[in-house]
């Protein structure tokens, strides 16, 4: 709230007149002025009307005084001298009441209306005590009037006359005079509201308007002088001079603020582009070693540290161990692989500015020094934790003779260096663990094809060659020479199986397509066992994840094996469905299966068990079952669920 609101009007334009009330008081005399000259000259032009009938009546009683002498003649009825007596003392009379109201309208003309008076009795003594006497006394005695005497009263009349002239050409002049006093103060007041306008109004909007060209066109040095004209304009003006008093100091400081910004926005973009080139290293595949290593280098160049140092955690979580350094003496790496360092020591100096003093004791081969001395190489050391979410998997530390301090934002800024490094290692190990899974769980089934195949061949050249030791020592050549044979084919068995296996372990989905590995697998099954394949639809590839199509291929090269090892078939026909369910049915005209003797051997039967476990990775079920006249057919089903969830 503006402070001079605030105290009611007061203050340094408190005392100023606002310009309503100015307009108000000039509208109140203007109209005021106005209704009293009004009013007064409707009272002059009452004045007048009165002292106009006023002059009747008196040239109506100066004409009847003429004729009194008909009042007096014998031959008028006594009716009507009577009535004439009467009218004319009702017109004296008329005359005689307005004394009282000639005393009340003419006080400014006073002399004329003591005249007028003095008049008005004068001709009522001279009818009550003069002429009525003598009309009554001619009637009588029939004689005639005395001409002196109608002389004297008429001259009164005729004076009573020109006094009431007198005072009607006094109140025409004065209702004359009004109406041009009236006229010109008009003519006058015009004037004075047209300056007192341009005074009050029209020159402060001037300025005012001057003013706010003046800062619109970015002129800010110019100031309204206090207004002295109303209350309004001066806290107009006293606003304005406030507001470009702010403008000022806005552009004033605006190259400094826009340099401030400049830099923060720099700087921002530095640590962006910095998090960037360490986000874009993580996110390519490196050894946890690789990754401290290149770490700790890039320590150098996106801080201001002089050396830098990387300890992980072991995997129970309590002692650091070193992992990688940069800008660091060689003979310093000797004293820092001294030995573990407690965690728990070193866990509440994390985000702060600590001296050597700090580390010396239980962690002090977190400090670069010479190895057998105390003397540290830096005064400040700067611990931030490595994590990877909530979990702490080691520190880094930053070395310097002259970074005593680090601001806020730098702090942040490198501590997300080191949940970015957690990030990387966390989910290298993870990569790693992945890939010694999956080596194991290859190797497992490798042994289990070795065993399908390979271990009961191997198994059965063993039985043949002691039935061949034994057909030696009795030279039974017959039965020696069918012994030979059976050896060569389970020889030549063998080796089909190994190249099998050979080919089936390395085989992987790279850049060929999903249709060109069924379509590779498929030429190599007709090259091992002479079957003719039909493949009517390879479906729709894109419906499947990478994984899904990879374990898919192992899948049919599977079933393709044990069609080559027992079918004994001479066509085969794969069958790939992309509808909701994804279907791929490995159908051949072998021998068939006897159902019974598959359930017997589904959890001993190798190859069923290896499709069985390649398709519950992808959330699939494998079926087995004998087709009519004869053969076999394998199914696989992926239901649309897992299609999405993959």
């Amino acid at each position: 709230m503006d402070r001079d609101n605030a105290t009611g009007g007061r203050g340094k334009y408190g005392l100023l007149p606002s310009l309503s009330s100015k307009l108000l008081l000039l509208t109140f005399f203007w109209v005021s002025f106005i209704v009293a000259m009004l009013g007064y000259t409707m009272m002059l032009t009452w004045e007048y009307e009165q002292a106009t009938d006023l002059s009747v009546a008196v040239t109506e009683l100066r004409t009847q005084t003429f004729r009194s002498d008909l009042m007096s003649n014998p031959s008028i009825s006594e009716t009507d001298h009577r009535e004439a007596l009467a009218a004319y003392e009702r017109n004296l009379e008329r005359i005689r009441q307005d004394n009282g109201w000639m005393r009340m309208v003419f006080p400014q003309v006073e002399d004329s209306a003591e005249k007028i008076l003095a008049g008005i009795d004068e001709v009522a003594r001279e009818w009550f005590y003069v002429l009525r006497p003598m009309v009554e006394s001619a009637r009588l005695s029939h004689t005639a009037f005395n001409p002196d005497t109608v002389k004297m009263v008429t001259d009164e009349y005729t004076a009573l006359e020109r006094e009431i002239e007198t005072l009607r050409g006094t109140l025409l002049w004065r209702a004359r005079l009004v109406q041009i006093t009236l006229i010109c103060m008009a003519v006058v007041s015009l004037f004075v509201i047209m300056y007192l306008l341009l005074t009050w109004v029209i020159r402060p909007t001037d300025r005012i308007k001057a003013a706010i060209e003046a800062i619109t066109a970015g002129v800010f040095s110019k100031r309204l002088e206090p207004e002295t004209s109303s209350l309004e304009f001066g806290r107009i003006a006293q606003g304005l001079n406030r507001m470009t008093d702010s403008l000022e100091g806005l552009m004033n400081n605006l190259a400094e603020k826009v340099s401030e910004k400049t830099a923060a926005y720099e700087a921002q973009n530095r640590r962006l582009s910095q998090l960037y080139e360490i986000t874009s290293f993580f996110g390519e595949t490196h050894s946890v070693e690789e990754l401290c290593d290149d770490f700790a280098e890039r320590l150098m160049r996106l801080t201001p540290a002089e050396a830098s140092s990387i300890w992980l955690l072991d995997e129970a979580g309590e002692s650091l161990a070193f992992a990688a350094g940069s800008g660091l003496h060689r003979d310093t790496f000797a004293a820092m692989i001294e030995g573990p360092v407690p965690f728990p020591l070193v866990a509440p100096l994390l985000g702060q500015t600590c001296s050597a003093d700090m580390f010396l004791g239980a962690a002090r081969n977190l400090l670069p020094r010479v190895r057998g001395s105390e003397r540290t190489l830096y005064a400040f050391i700067h611990p931030f934790a490595v994590r990877s979410g909530a979990k702490d998997l080691g520190v880094f530390i930053l070395y310097s003779n002259t970074l005593s301090a680090i601001d806020a934002d730098s702090r942040r800024h490198f501590e997300s260096f080191g949940s970015h490094l957690g990030l990387a290692i966390d989910n290298q190990r993870l990569i790693e663990k992945d890939r010694q899974y999956a080596v194991v769980h290859e190797r497992n089934l490798m042994a289990q094809g070795l065993h399908d195949s390979i271990a009961q061949t191997l198994s059965f050249l063993n039985l043949q060659v002691q039935f061949l030791e034994d057909g030696l020592r009795k030279n039974d050549r017959p039965f020696v020479e069918d012994s030979l044979k059976l050896i060569k084919e389970g020889l030549q068995q063998s080796y089909d199986d190994v190249r099998e296996l050979l080919l089936n372990f390395r085989e992987r989905l790279h850049s060929e397509s999903f249709r060109e590995a069924v379509r590779i697998v498929v030429q190599r099954f007709e090259a091992q066992s002479g079957c003719r394949v039909e493949v009517p639809s390879y479906g729709n590839q894109e419906d499947l994840s990478p994984r899904q199509r990879l374990q898919v291929i192992f899948i049919i090269q599977e079933a393709l094996s044990n069609v080559r090892k027992h079918a004994r078939a001479s066509r085969v026909r794969i069958d790939i469905e992309s509808g909701a369910d994804y279907v791929v049915s490995v159908t051949d005209d072998g021998q068939g299966i006897d159902p019974a003797l598959l359930a017997e051997r589904q959890k001993t039967h190798v190859g069923m068990n290896i499709m069985r476990e390649r398709a519950s990775r992808i959330g699939a079920t494998v079926e087995v079952s004998s087709v009519q006249p004869s053969g076999t057919c394998v199914r696989l089903t992926i239901p649309a669920r897992e299609r999405v969830a993959h």
